[in-house]
């Protein structure tokens, strides 16, 4: 994905306050974790805006990877058309992780959505196999 709307964005964060409140849990934004302490039950974070690094304790620890935006180097990325309160269609430039969630995202806003990958196969950098017009007739294998 190459940017986030406003909308967007605003909605992502709405979804963490709600997970926050909803089930306590502290959440970090713009942090790096840069060393896991499993004996200790913490984590040393850099915070990203600060520059600062910080050590936090655990009862138990969700690691949520995060992504930076990309700009698509392509003439009239910048048209006040691209992005409009009033779209019913989207288009998404890459079909890994996060081009994935936006199409999701979008899909269930009720735009039609269409997914650009330049990619013969969805998610390959990720080494993950993606098998369409197929289906399972059997697992074969030992029963232990």
């Amino acid at each position: 994905m190459f940017f986030y709307s406003p909308h967007i964005l605003f909605e992502k964060i709405l979804k963490i306050q709600f997970f926050s409140k909803r089930h306590n849990v502290k959440v970090y934004v713009q942090h790096e974790v840069t060393e896991i302490l499993p004996n200790k039950k913490a984590v040393v974070v850099k915070d990203l805006k600060r520059g600062m690094e910080k050590k936090y304790k655990y009862d138990k620890l969700i690691l949520v990877s995060g992504a930076t935006a990309k700009r698509l180097p392509v003439p009239g990325i910048i048209l006040k058309t691209i992005l409009r309160p009033d779209v019913k269609n989207a288009v998404i430039v890459g079909a890994g992780f996060i081009g994935l969630e936006m199409a999701e995202s979008f899909s269930k806003q009720g735009l039609k959505v269409t997914i650009i990958e330049r990619e013969k196969q969805v998610l390959k950098k990720n080494r993950i196999s993606v098998l369409t017009g197929t289906m399972v007739k059997e697992f074969k294998g030992n029963s232990d």
